[in-house]
């Protein structure tokens, strides 16, 4: 029987863990913001037409909300996860033992997890804004369902959903590169491993919204 290859399944369990088992948390978010949004447009201007708020939160969440949600759900979840299972493979000498063999460890390693991070950040991206459209087509009671799908869809625009896929991608590859850095500094025995893991999520997080504040400064 032909053995599994580690590297594919390294991709495919980064997939699974950070994509497929995110993927409630990030529904969820994509509702209660619609709620709220709803909720607010509703207390503060009544007189707006439901479409028009819907088109309104498809492209604030295309532009910023399901770069954000999303990416701190990635962060909290599968940042700590992979620290620890870096720090752990430092302890345990896994690395070392690559290292003697003279496998690199970054394409062993390093860039399998990459790629399954920018994957699932991606498809995450997607996902909260299908979440939101949906949202907004059974909260919007002010017109038919396909006036509601077209108002939502207004909302998203091409060019500004292109750019969000390549910030996903792009945040998940910073974020994932600075996580393995555990390798290096991991060296004083599993203690370390539970701090080194959440000064990592930390680090994460506070990455993310200085790139993303950043760029809509910049940018927008």
């Amino acid at each position: 029987m032909r053995e599994a290859n580690p590297i594919l399944l390294a991709f495919q369990r980064q997939l699974f863990f950070s994509g497929v088992q995110s993927a409630l948390p990030v529904l969820l978010s994509g509702i209660l913001c619609s709620v709220v949004f709803f909720r607010i447009s509703g207390t503060f201007m009544p007189w707006q037409d439901g479409g028009k708020v819907a088109a309104v939160l498809a492209d604030l969440s295309t532009d910023l909300l399901a770069i954000l949600i999303p990416g701190l759900i990635f962060c909290a979840r599968s940042i700590s996860a992979i620290s620890s299972e870096l720090g752990l493979m430092q302890i345990n000498g896994e690395i070392r033992a690559l290292n003697r063999l003279g496998i690199p460890i970054s394409s062993y390693i390093i860039l399998p997890r990459v790629a399954g991070a920018c994957v699932a950040l991606v498809l995450l991206y997607i996902y909260f804004i299908a979440a939101v459209v949906a949202s907004c087509i059974v909260l919007d009671g002010s017109n038919s369902i396909v006036l509601s799908v077209i108002s939502a869809l207004k909302g998203v625009n091409a060019f500004d959903f292109t750019l969000g896929i390549i910030r996903s991608a792009l945040f998940a590859s910073i974020l994932v590169w600075r996580s393995s850095r555990t390798l290096k500094k991991q060296k004083r025995g599993i203690p370390d491993v539970s701090r080194t893991a959440s000064n990592a999520v930390l680090e994460a997080m506070m990455t993310l919204l200085v790139i993303e504040g950043i760029w809509q400064i910049t940018f927008r």
